[in-house]
């Protein structure tokens, strides 16, 4: 166990560390407005640290990490403000354009929601409720927070573009929430990790009916070469025992503070 004298230390150290991280952030991205992203020079933290930045979130990085480990020249990847494209030689990033104003004509029909409405599903059709729209419509890109209500189900989603369960053909899924603790992996004898927070809230979107509950079986945790080569002792998670029919899954937070402690 940890003497009171040593928590304190530690929730110190754990302070000092967050204020210069900061700094560290700032002389990160100068470094890596210049650095060559190619399978060669493969570091996922670096990925995450450069593109966070302008809007991917961790799990698009992990795609783009994936993609570029395993060279897929061409495959895109947007955030609202960029795109990421896979290079023979590595990674390029591109600015989208955030506003084009043009004219779009546009077909309507007023319908009654009785009991003779039907949702058209035809890609080529929108059903709005006329009561809750504001003119002139304006058509952008999806932006972090817009909210969609899936056809069937209660309730709304935030809307994602790799929103995974809608991408399956799955007519149903449940999600289920739980905390686990987090834990270091590749901790060298002799050392310890201490992860903060220790506990980690994940949720899991599971395919309908629910054969195991992913709470039992999963495990998520910290790698020990993760933190050696972290900025200030910030880590990415890992899930592992994941059982099959897992559509999707988050944590929260999705980045934890790290220190090392010699035994």
């Amino acid at each position: 166990s940890i003497s009171k004298e040593g928590r304190a230390s530690i929730l110190k150290s754990m302070s000092h560390l967050a204020s210069e991280n900061e700094l560290y952030r700032e002389l990160l991205k100068e470094k890596l407005s210049t650095f060559n992203f190619s399978r060669s020079t493969l570091n996922f933290q670096l990925l995450f640290e450069w593109l966070r930045d302008y809007g991917f979130n961790t799990d698009q990085v992990h795609f783009i990490h994936e993609a570029l480990k395993t060279g897929h020249p061409g495959t895109s990847f947007f955030s609202p403000t960029h795109r990421v494209t896979i290079e023979r030689d590595g990674l390029e990033l591109t600015p989208i354009c955030q506003q084009v104003n043009i004219n779009i004509e546009l077909t309507y029909q007023q319908v009654e929601n009785d009991a003779n409405f039907e949702m058209d599903k035809s890609p080529e059709v929108a059903q709005l409720d006329y009561d809750k729209l504001t003119f002139p419509l304006q058509l952008r890109k999806w932006q972090a927070g817009d909210r969609f209500h899936p056809l069937g189900m209660r309730g709304s989603k935030l809307l994602s573009d790799n929103a995974v369960d809608y991408s399956l053909e799955v007519s149903r899924f449940v999600e289920i929430t739980a905390d686990l603790p987090v834990e270091g992996r590749g901790v060298p004898a002799g050392r310890s990790l201490i992860i903060y927070p220790s506990v980690a809230q994940v949720s899991f979107k599971c395919a309908f009916p629910v054969t195991v509950d992913p709470t039992i079986t999963a495990h998520i945790y910290i790698d020990y070469q993760d933190f050696v080569s972290s900025l200030g002792g910030k880590c990415l998670p890992h899930l592992d025992a994941l059982p099959p029919g897992i559509l999707d899954y988050s944590v929260e937070p999705e980045v934890f503070d790290c220190v090392e402690s010699i035994r």
